[in-house]
């Protein structure tokens, strides 16, 4: 039996989840969050870029602030923190995808359901291509043409996304009916 605090606690963090995301255990729906989710942070780290890049930009060009004195190393530091979120990116597409996976293992599916499954992966999939075009209008975008090219590996996974949902899908369907197999 769980201590008495544990539901106490449980209830305490749900009220923070939106209400979407309360009681999720990674089903097949949890593949169309999980591509929002990369979407809207991919494109918030690049705005985040953007923004920091055109702030060291006119804090330099003012003249306010001399590139080889002391004053001058906290955009540095700043520039080398913003040359890493494509890393983030990749830190939190890696950890999304594997709390989708282990969650998967957890749930008891039925094969019952396995063609209402096949009609929402497909339902994913056309999602992720949606997004992934979007994606591309994004960084083809004159305006982002400096941003898209610091982040690589963000390109690369929406470059490929439905090719990649794909394959997660297809990793978080066996975790989820195989447990049936295993279990008769």
């Amino acid at each position: 039996m769980l201590p008495k605090y544990h539901n106490q606690k449980n209830n305490k963090l749900k009220r923070f989840l939106p209400s979407f995301l309360q009681n999720r255990r990674g089903q097949y729906v949890d593949l169309v969050i999980l591509v929002v989710i990369l979407f809207v942070i991919a494109i918030g780290l690049m705005i985040i870029y953007r923004f920091f890049m055109n702030v060291q930009g006119e804090l330099v060009s003012s003249g306010n602030i001399d590139v080889t004195k002391q004053e001058y190393i906290p955009l540095e530091s700043g520039y080398n923190f913003v040359k890493g979120l494509d890393k983030i990116f990749m830190i939190a597409f890696v950890m999304l995808i594997l709390s989708l996976i282990i969650s998967a293992t957890f749930i008891e599916a039925s094969p019952q359901f396995f063609v209402i499954t096949l009609i929402i992966f497909v339902t994913v999939i056309v999602i992720a291509a949606a997004f992934s075009n979007s994606f591309d209008n994004i960084i083809t975008n004159p305006t982002m043409a400096n941003e898209s090219s610091a982040f690589p590996a963000t390109k690369f996974v929406f470059n490929n996304f439905p090719a990649v949902i794909v394959a997660i899908g297809i990793i978080v369907g066996i975790m989820f009916y195989a447990k049936v197999r295993i279990s008769r």
